[in-house]
């Protein structure tokens, strides 16, 4: 039994921890009402009495019904916000691990050819390893304004794999021009344990990138001392509940523009870099608004932000249990010679990621790998979009 409930994700925990914590509630409610019942001679309750006039009159007898009606409603409510949140993991989940197959078939077939619709580059040399990517015409058109910045530098394209999701497709719009680049991300904070994450980028003079929430952990002296020690603050969501976030078009962008203004506010730091809740593959946005994504990813362009997923993930928010599984998650996805962005959380309970942390920095040290935080020259990381 122990290990069947261990075997289970936190919010799977929570949400069997909330029904029995309600569902008990409403039992000793109900006992404790029925009890006071059988020591009153009057058993009628009185809401409100007007000029010695008894009116909205409940019998006692019914308060245990009530009560039971009003937790039922309150464990439907955190089920579903539980619910939400578990399938966004295993959106997470799936996508990594379909990112990882796809990397490991590119590791094996470094000169597999593009059968897609879109124009194809096959890799030549031998010492480097790639991640290829596909650019759809959205894409293209949105390169315009890039140009300048992304000058000299090539563009790669990859095959769909007509027997994987889209979002096994990653796209970026430049390579690394032959060097192993890591750009360490953190989501989901701030938190009580950013300072502690702090403490070993700044050990190792490692510099980062946090996709910060506006949560009530939001810190204003913690998102200062990131901007003071060099790292990118980017921006994640105002309020990460995909309910609230991806109910129509504007809602998840406009919170973005209100996270922007108090960052800003608060450090003087001016970000628009943004990753979306689950990322831009998640499929879960479309049971609140479908082909959100599709069109949300172009209307954050046009308001001049640059969106990033990911290649890399040590899966702390999802299947990784222990500080072992993130590190050996992280080095087995890592590639040379090219751009990796590391998906990691700094939510407070993921204790697992002070462990793995220094030896993820150790690694990429001893292995050439530079690393950065994400800046205006850093490649766009973008899933396939399936909604």
């Amino acid at each position: 039994m122990n290990n069947l409930i261990l075997s289970l994700s936190v919010e799977a925990r929570m949400i069997i921890a909330e029904i029995i914590a309600l569902i008990g509630l409403t039992i000793i409610i109900a006992i404790y009402s029925n009890n006071k019942i059988k020591n009153l001679n009057d058993k009628t309750f009185y809401l409100y009495d007007v000029k010695n006039t008894h009116t909205a009159k409940i019998k006692l007898s019914l308060l245990p019904i009530l009560v039971f009606i009003i937790s039922l409603i309150l464990i439907s409510v955190q089920i579903a916000f539980s619910w939400d949140n578990l399938l966004a993991k295993n959106e997470t989940i799936n996508t990594s691990q379909t990112i990882a197959s796809t990397s490991q078939q590119e590791v094996q077939n470094p000169t597999q050819k593009n059968n897609s619709e879109t124009d194809t580059t096959k890799l030549n040399t031998k010492n480097e390893t790639t991640n290829n990517i596909t650019t759809t015409p959205s894409q293209t058109q949105n390169k315009t304004t890039e140009n300048k910045i992304l000058e000299n530098k090539t563009t790669e394209s990859k095959p769909a794999n007509t027997e994987k999701e889209n979002k096994a497709t990653t796209s970026q719009t430049s390579t690394s021009n032959g060097k192993s680049i890591a750009y360490l991300t953190f989501d989901d904070g701030p938190s009580s344990i950013t300072h502690s994450v702090l403490d070993i980028l700044k050990k190792y003079n490692v510099k980062a990138t946090f996709f910060v929430i506006n949560s009530g952990n939001y810190n204003k002296a913690t998102l200062q001392r990131e901007v003071n020690e060099g790292h990118t603050i980017g921006l994640h969501a105002y309020d990460h509940n995909y309910a609230i976030a991806y109910k129509d078009d504007n809602s998840y962008l406009d919170g973005i523009d209100k996270l922007r203004a108090k960052v800003k506010a608060d450090t003087g730091f001016d970000s628009h870099y943004i990753r979306f809740p689950g990322g831009s593959s998640n499929t879960i946005s479309k049971r609140y608004s479908k082909g959100i994504m599709s069109r949300i990813t172009k209307t954050a362009k046009q308001r001049g932000y640059k969106y990033y997923d990911w290649n890399v993930d040590d899966d702390d928010a999802g299947r990784a249990r222990t500080a072992d599984d993130c590190y050996n998650n992280v080095i087995k996805e890592l590639r040379p010679n090219r751009s990796n962005i590391v998906l990691m959380h700094d939510f407070g309970t993921n204790k697992k990621i002070l462990e793995a942390l220094p030896r993820i920095i150790e690694y990429c040290q001893k292995n050439g790998y530079t690393m950065l935080p994400i800046d205006d020259n850093t490649p766009e990381i973008h899933h396939g979009i399936s909604n």
